[in-house]
């Protein structure tokens, strides 16, 4: 496993993205979670991790699933990193080691949205309990991905650094280092 994307929670996406692009980074627009009522940004890296920028669409829809209640919730605190996704290539067995060690996992459960222009994007999640990092494998492998995001534009370089660059770490401030830990 290593990092896919660190989940950054805005309330503002449009605001969120120009902040991202006056910095010098290469952001595009990701798409909408009809079921769980955000939609997002998402700003790659040449290792195909990237920051997603995640915003409530519809609120009425956000507080009724668990991934867009997580994220209300998360921005009455205000916004920042919520989570982070550690991308998987054998989903179930990784799930069940996570249980093997005592953690609650739902999943895996299938995912989509819809990209801008309509295609659909596929994957899966397995979700412990909101903010521990999930695990999540793409419909795609990661040739293939690359060259798609190539393609679209999604994965391009950043003004700020045209030679390419890494998002290499996610941090979280905890108030407790052994119970983060754990």
């Amino acid at each position: 496993m290593r990092l896919d994307h660190a989940m950054q929670i805005v309330r503002d996406l449009d605001a969120a993205v120009a902040t991202f692009r006056q910095l010098g980074l290469h952001v595009v627009p990701g798409g909408e979670h009809p079921d769980w009522g955000t939609h997002n940004a998402l700003c790659y890296f040449d290792d195909l991790t990237y920051i997603e920028l995640l915003a409530i669409r519809s609120e009425a829809d956000a507080i009724r699933s668990d991934m867009g209640g997580n994220a209300h919730r998360f921005l009455a605190g205000g916004e920042g990193i919520g989570t982070a996704a550690l991308r998987s290539e054998q989903i179930t067995a990784d799930a069940d080691a996570m249980r093997d060690r005592g953690v609650a996992v739902t999943g895996p459960v299938p995912g989509s949205r819809r990209r801008p222009d309509g295609s659909l994007l596929t994957w899966q999640l397995a979700l412990p309990a909101w903010p521990q990092p999930f695990l999540i494998a793409w419909g795609d492998e990661a040739p293939a991905r690359r060259a798609d995001l190539i393609a679209r534009g999604a994965l391009a370089p950043h003004p700020i650094a045209p030679s390419g660059l890494r998002l290499e770490r996610v941090a979280w401030a905890v108030t407790d280092l052994a119970v983060g830990a754990d």
